[in-house]
């Protein structure tokens, strides 16, 4: 179960990947998403990654498992 400040990191962290998917499914080419000091960019090519980010994010949300990155919490 996520704490209240983890729910509110990880809302945080899917309102901003939606709205990179977002910005790349209507045309700009580049998208970068930032947390933590860190950042990742999507391109075109990448729409898939950035749509199982999001799955991910709103699973972990929804309690379905136990982080939003099930390769490596990035915290």
């Amino acid at each position: 179960m996520l704490s209240d400040s983890d729910r509110d990191l990880y809302t945080a962290r899917l309102a901003e990947a939606q709205a990179a998917l977002h910005a790349l499914i209507t045309g700009q080419q580049t998208v970068i998403v930032a947390y933590n000091g860190e950042s990742v960019t999507f391109r075109s090519p990448d729409e898939g990654k950035l749509r199982r980010y999001i799955g991910e994010l709103q699973a972990a949300l929804d309690g379905n498992c136990r982080g939003p990155y099930r390769r490596g919490v990035i915290a």
